[in-house]
């Protein structure tokens, strides 16, 4: 993986494009006068996950070609289901939101209702 093709990137305001060249910079330097034979994968990929780290959200990361072909295989086709997206709180089934156009959306499932019965039959409570 080599993040850096070229020296001058277009399109970048000359702030950004500074902050590229100083990382750029960095990488060849630990690249070719460390005194120690650097992988360039590992330090591409440490550089990446420092810049993500520093967006503090814990729902962003930097997935490779490869984990992104590998996750978009993983949700793509059909879904089962009544189209929400739900959490356990408080040990409930709550929903977070319903799908646009999906089943839960068209029965007017709403953002923080509770789920207590599926399909007509109640949820257990876990002891």
């Amino acid at each position: 993986m080599h993040i850096f093709y070229k020296s001058k990137i277009s399109g970048l305001n000359k702030t950004d494009q500074a902050n590229l060249n100083k990382i750029e910079n960095v990488y060849k330097i630990l690249n070719s006068d460390y005194y120690k034979k650097q992988n360039s994968d590992k330090l591409s990929k440490a550089a990446i996950d420092g810049m993500v780290k520093e967006l503090k959200d814990p729902y962003s990361e930097y997935l490779t070609k490869e984990q992104t072909k590998s996750f978009n295989e993983g949700v793509s086709g059909d879904f089962v289901g009544i189209g929400a997206e739900m959490q356990k709180k408080n040990d409930q089934i709550m929903v977070t939101s319903p799908m646009k156009g999906s089943p839960a959306e068209r029965a007017g499932i709403r953002p923080k209702d509770v789920i207590t019965k599926v399909n007509g039959n109640q949820l257990k409570e876990k002891h």
